[in-house]
């Protein structure tokens, strides 16, 4: 075997780790976006919003799309795209669980969907 491709073996090791990793967190970006997707019509009757409030919601989301793409650059140059990808999957994996808790821990666009459900638990939630 020649120097070439024994210093060429450990490169490509380190690409295919980078490679599943990179395919590992496009798939749980994936899920999360489609279980959000998925519920839209349960978030809609649970907070009682009408169309113009869920339309407002979901512009809210395409906005900060938009303020997270012209910033991962940044925060990929200052921290190095493995530190990056590693605090965002655990921020991903985080964020459940406050939903889990029983109770609704979200902002509501009026007071008045909020004080009819913010003091009771969802159904179904572990106590």
């Amino acid at each position: 075997m020649s120097t070439r491709q024994t210093a060429r073996a450990p490169a490509q090791k380190g690409l295919s780790a980078a490679t599943r990793a990179t395919y590992v967190a496009f798939i749980g970006c994936g899920f999360a976006f489609a279980s959000w997707a998925s519920r839209i019509p349960q978030v809609r009757d649970r907070l009682h919003l009408a169309s113009a409030d869920l339309g407002l919601v979901l512009l809210t989301i395409a906005a900060g799309s938009i303020t997270a793409l012209l910033l991962a650059g940044v925060i990929v140059s200052r921290f190095h795209s493995r530190r990056t990808v590693t605090a965002m999957a655990a921020l991903q994996g985080a964020a459940p669980v406050p939903s889990r808790s029983g109770t609704w821990l979200v902002s509501c666009p009026s007071s008045s969907a909020c004080s009819s459900s913010a003091s009771r638990p969802l159904p179904g939630t572990w106590r």
